[in-house]
């Protein structure tokens, strides 16, 4: 169910806020309260009481410990005041720890020439740790040297100590040596070596992660499983790892948090999540974090609206930050320094600046920035417009595995832009973007599949890239994939997966799926609904793998032999074939086969006369036989009198039995008849039983009245948090006494925060669909809110999509 419009009501939503109504005392929302820290574990305690005892050593570990979150909650502040009493005795990894947080401006102000001081200072002790064979000292003299923090900058002489820190164990810097081979950053690009190092350091990083909780080796993990370093991209796995480190309070995996939400990976596309994220990152001071801020304001969108303050601000405080990174030669700072120059963020726009630093970025064999420069060749932005100077600069990016240059340079190839027009090359370069999963590519590809555009026409590979495209978020490939598993094509019939995809495809917000694309796809998942509810299987068997053991005899085979040529999606049409089979199943027992056979008689749909008798006789056969389907319709049909003579006694056995065999609807109707003791003696508590049954595969009803139970303490303590609970849940399917429920609860805090603008939403939504009580408490409501808290809840009900489980 789509709402298109909250004022679809004609003098009931209309103005609401100028309705003269008697005032409404809306309750204050409860004090937030500020968790507690945790308690440290034994053995940081035990390594406090040495720190706190003097132990230089044990008061670096201290802070180390906080700095990475290792077995505790990432604690800056903390992290500081432990580094600053062991750099006191002159301890040279507190010193280069106090020296970091002094450069990022963390828990102390930003000091880069304080930072360069102490990093100087504390070198060559360092090396000296590390000639004698510390791993950990290597890593930083490493550090130092390729940035150039307080020393000349050498990346090739930073990679020999991250080499050596490698060699001596230190799982963080084999991953370094893999990220700079892989890029070609101070070493000549070397995919075969990067590959294997990232392979021997994933596996030592899990294992830290796991048996230390250490934060940032989770971080780690999550970002090779995301990028595919090391082990086959995996976004849900990567999206597991980054959450650990991220409740960890750890701002590099808060930030990949929000890109996994930029880019549909692991989770549906959400700017509006994305920039919670980024903001916790930006929080914790990460560099990214508050560009990526910054450029989500200065942007806007459709869930993030557009605030040329925010934005300034956020770009003004991080440019001294990026321009000491861009200064450093890191070739992303000077990309992204360059869009600042290019698009005005936190400055006057100034192309000659943007080129400059596009460049600097791209002589260091940048791809990103080397993409970009093609994109300006081919718009003529700031340069003379060439196309064949912008291919020059797509392939260079391309030829270094980036996927926005392969996407482009495919562009390039099948338009004739710059180079001679040749689809298959195209296809060449967007398959090996698409197998980076970039998602464009991927549905053009399937598309190309689709049509034999350059390549033989081949429905299966065209599934298999729509089926990736839509794992990145693509609504045309997730409707193309839905109606492929639905249809059976270049795949086997899946209803089930059909189901899937149109739910994710209902719940995207806008931009990335327009509202009629939505409603369609919830009426799409609504009526697959009720053709497996009907006895379709919700995986049909190929027909080529039935046709030959339903001659054998096999019943199962019968029937979907029989159902493929009733629906006629991988054979012609057939109803006199479709009935024969099925007949067939149906007289070797199968109860499957003759719910089926009842439920087609009982609807009377084309090809079969409505014939309640016939309907009847089969229900009874599937019921006999133990389908839970065919027991409950068979008590439907007894309740009512359906085509035979009403036996409400009896109804109620076959009711009980559906419901045993797991069947919600049967489960709803038993708890009726326990809550009302109609043919049972009533009995609340028995009918919260069979609520919660029902409720928990699904039905709407059963949650709203199990819901009730929580709220009222009928047959059940009373538990608000757990009427809230089912009230969302029934209410997210669309049931508007559990939309009228919950806003009641919203509105008087009761089990959740009072929250007028939810009380507001989920009002509005059971108003729409003529609920009396929300309609009266609506208008009220309307009187005690400002306008943009009616604007807020004005667009949850418009972006509101009711879905059935």
């Amino acid at each position: 169910m789509k709402f298109a419009s909250l004022w679809c009501l004609p003098g009931l939503l209309a103005g609401l806020s100028a309705l003269a109504q008697p005032a409404v005392v809306v309750p204050a929302p409860p004090a937030v309260v500020a968790p507690a820290k945790p308690a440290l574990p034994a053995e940081l305690l035990a390594l406090q009481q040495k720190a706190q005892a003097g132990d230089a050593q044990s008061q670096w570990l201290l802070s180390d410990a906080f700095a990475f979150g290792r077995n505790t909650v990432i604690d800056n502040n903390a992290s500081l005041q432990w580094a600053q009493k062991a750099a006191a005795q002159q301890h040279p990894k507190g010193i280069f720890q106090v020296a970091s947080q002094l450069r990022a401006g963390i828990a102390i102000a930003r000091d880069v020439e304080k930072s360069n001081a102490l990093l100087a200072q504390a070198l060559p002790a360092l090396k000296k740790l590390a000639e004698a064979g510390d791993a950990y000292a290597a890593w930083m003299v490493g550090d130092i040297i390729f940035d150039g923090t307080g020393v000349p900058q050498d990346k090739v002489e930073g990679l020999k100590w991250y080499q050596k820190s490698a060699d001596l164990g230190m799982a963080r810097s084999t991953y370094v040596m893999a990220y700079h081979l892989s890029q070609g950053d101070g070493a000549p690009r070397d995919k075969v070596r990067s590959d294997k190092l990232f392979a021997q350091s994933l596996k030592a990083l899990q294992l830290i992660a796991e048996k230390e909780n250490d934060a940032d080796a989770q971080n780690l993990v999550g970002l090779m499983h995301a990028s595919g370093w090391g082990a086959p991209a995996d976004y849900a796995v990567a999206l597991k790892w980054y959450r650990l480190a991220a409740d960890k309070e750890h701002s590099s995996a808060q930030f990949n948090i929000a890109i996994q939400y930029v880019n549909g990976r692991g989770v549906a596309r959400d700017d509006e999540e994305a920039t919670r994220w980024y903001q916790k990152a930006a929080n914790n001071k990460h560099l990214w974090g508050r560009f990526y801020l910054g450029m989500h304001y200065a942007r806007g969108g459709s869930t993030v609206p557009a605030d040329a303050e925010k934005g300034r601000a956020y770009f003004e405080d991080l440019l001294p930050d990026l321009r000491d990174e861009a200064d450093r030669n890191n070739a992303r700072a000077q990309l992204s320094l360059g869009n600042m120059h290019r698009y005005g963020w936190g400055m006057e726009a100034n192309m000659d600046e943007c080129l400059k630093w596009y460049r600097r970025a791209a002589d260091q064999n940048y791809a990103p920035a080397q993409n970009t420069l093609g994109y300006l060749y081919s718009s003529g932005q700031g340069v003379m417009q060439d196309l064949v100077e912008a291919a020059k600069w797509h392939r260079r990016a391309a030829d270094q595995d980036n996927f926005e240059g392969q996407f482009a340079l495919a562009l390039k190839y099948l338009h004739g832009q710059g180079v001679e027009q040749d689809v298959k090359e195209a296809n060449k370069w967007l398959r090996r973007a698409a197998e980076q999963d970039h998602t464009p590519a991927q549905s053009m590809l399937a598309r190309h599949y689709a049509s034999g555009n350059g390549v033989d026409p081949d429905n299966r590979e065209a599934t298999r890239w729509y089926q990736r495209a839509a794992d990145g978020g693509d609504a045309t490939a997730m409707q193309e994939i839905a109606k492929r598993l639905q249809e059976g094509i270049g795949t086997e019939v899946d209803l089930a997966g059909a189901r899937q995809w149109h739910a994710r495809l209902a719940r995207m917000k806008m931009p990335y799926a327009a509202p009629h694309v939505r409603a369609a796809a919830a009426q799409q998942h609504r009526d697959l609904a009720y053709q497996v509810q009907m006895g379709q299987p919700a995986r049909l068997i190929p027909f080529a793998e039935v046709q030959k053991t339903a001659a054998e005899g096999n019943t199962t085979a019968q029937f979907h032999l029989g159902v493929h040529f009733y629906t006629g999606q991988s054979v012609e049409k057939n109803e006199k074939a479709a009935l024969e089979w099925i007949g067939k199943a149906s007289e070797g027992g199968l109860a499957d086969a003759q719910f089926y056979l009842a439920a087609r008689y009982d609807e009377g749909p084309p090809g079969l006369p409505q014939d309640d008798a016939t309907a009847l006789r089969f229900y009874k056969l599937a019921a006999g036989n133990g389908h839970a389907g065919a027991q409950n319709s068979l008590a439907v049909k007894l309740e009512t009198g359906d085509g035979v003579t009403a036996d409400r006694a009896t109804a109620l056995e076959w009711y009980r039995k559906a419901a045993t065999n797991g069947h919600r609807d049967a489960q709803f109707n038993l708890a009726l008849r326990h809550e009302k003791g109609e043919g049972v003696p009533q009995d609340h508590a028995q009918s919260v039983v069979w609520y919660r049954k029902a409720a928990e595969s699904g039905s709407a009803p059963a949650q709203n009245n199990l819901a009730t139970k929580f709220d009222q303490g009928q047959g059940v303590a009373r538990d608000k948090a757990a009427a809230v609970t089912w009230y969302r849940r029934a209410a997210e399917q669309g049931h508007r006494d559990a939309q009228n429920n919950l806003g009641n609860l919203y509105f008087r805090g009761e089990g959740v925060a009072a929250d007028m603008v939810h009380a507001f939403k989920w009002w509005g939504l059971a108003a729409i669909q003529n609920h009396p009580d929300a309609i009266k408490s609506l208008r009220a409501l309307a009187t005690r809110m400002e306008p943009p808290q009616i604007e807020e809840s004005r667009k949850l009900i418009n972006d509101f999509t009711a879905l059935q489980e």
